[in-house]
């Protein structure tokens, strides 16, 4: 799972402090006295996250160097040209054939020191699949942290489960700053396939083309879907049916996966909702037999998973992520991007082909809207 979106507002409250700063440049007292205020308006604890913020995207912002260059340099090694080389017919199929704003995107590079450019760090309350809100200045509250460094990430992660939460750190392949910069390609990218780095790509373009604010849900399960389309359109294009095939059979056993996992989910949500603050504060006994309520629907999904495995071998692939301890914050990270792709799909389906009557159909969504999608998504998974 390819976080994207999600990490957004970094790179906004990143280009916002960086505007002002420009603005001052030159003037050192006004720079030292504006910066105070920012910590002052923010708090003592949220002002130095800010400044993490805004360093981590400064240093990717000067460690640019154009795909233009490097193609032209004779020391460039040949797999990175032929990534670079992928990555420009995916750039022109997304913007002439998928109407994506990929004209001033993905044509720089970025080495990076560490396996990938930001940890998330997303945690639920022990009784609730509801993602705890952090508050960022611009765009309000929001349902994660985000960090350039892996070391304030599990510094964050355990200040919440000293606090009682269920807490998960998950590692950031790339992330759109919807047009506020020129989003690049990543050296933590270039090994893999193509038709992933599509997905990818067509993923963060989707954000930038339509974007509907506060509804990370929505937001996400458009742009998967949009990714998806994307991939099998782009593959036809290129003649290559093997690849096409082998990726049809990805996404049918992630498809699998992600229905255990919504099931798990739905089977928690329906628990907790019996539950009231005076059964969580009810003494030790009680919140023993909730917990252990709790560890028996995480245990019927490992069980699920396993029997499901002999039918499906290509579950072998989530193996790994199965085998690490569950619990909410986990879910949720898959809920936030797959929970409403099925409406986003029958939505693609009645504008096929369409690119642009389907991103105009999903900026058209309102509450209404939004309660209908809530209904359906959750009785297909039930």
């Amino acid at each position: 799972m390819n976080l994207g979106e999600y990490d957004m507002p970094i790179s906004l409250i990143s280009r916002w402090y960086r505007h002002q700063l420009e603005r001052l440049s030159g003037h050192t007292s006004l720079v030292i006295m504006w910066l105070a205020a920012c910590w002052l308006l923010t708090g003592c604890q949220s002002g130095p996250y800010y400044f993490h913020a805004i360093r981590g995207q400064w240093e990717i912002e000067t460690n640019k160097t154009s795909i233009a260059s490097l193609q032209s340099d004779p020391d460039t090694a040949s797999s990175m040209l032929e990534t670079f080389e992928a990555v420009e017919r995916i750039r022109r199929f997304a913007f002439w054939q998928m109407a994506l704003p990929a004209d001033q995107a993905y044509e720089d590079y970025v080495a990076l020191n560490r396996p990938c450019v930001v940890w998330n760090v997303t945690a639920c309350q022990p009784f609730s699949m509801e993602a705890h809100q952090w508050w960022y200045p611009l765009v309000g509250k929001l349902g994660y942290r985000g960090f350039f460094n892996p070391s304030l990430a599990e510094a964050c992660a355990t200040s919440m489960r000293q606090r009682g939460y269920d807490v998960v750190v998950e590692e950031v392949a790339a992330y759109s700053t919807l047009g506020w910069f020129r989003d690049p390609i990543f050296s933590s990218l270039m090994s893999w396939p193509t038709d992933q780095l599509a997905e990818l790509i067509f993923h963060e373009l989707a954000h930038q083309r339509a974007f509907l604010p506060g509804e990370t849900d929505l937001n996400e399960a458009f742009a998967t879907v949009v990714a998806r389309e994307g991939v099998e359109c782009w593959l036809t294009s290129e003649g290559r049916t093997v690849d096409l095939a082998r990726y049809r059979r990805a996404k049918k056993v992630e498809d699998r996966f992600v229905h255990l996992v919504m099931t798990c989910r739905g089977q928690l949500e329906s628990f907790y909702a019996t539950l009231n603050p005076k059964d969580i504060s009810s003494g030790h006994d009680r919140l023993e037999k909730l917990q252990a309520r709790k560890a028996s629907i995480f245990m019927d999904f490992r069980r699920h998973f396993e029997h499901t495995l002999i039918q499906e071998p290509g579950l072998m692939a989530y193996q790994a992520w199965m085998n690490e301890p569950l619990n909410n914050a986990r879910l949720k990270s898959w809920d936030t991007y797959y929970r409403h792709v099925p409406v986003m799909e029958t939505l693609w389906d009645q504008h096929v082909g369409d690119w642009e009557g389907f991103y105009k159909a999903f900026e058209s969504f309102d509450k209404n809207h939004k309660r209908a999608v809530t209904s359906s998504t959750d009785s297909d998974h039930a």
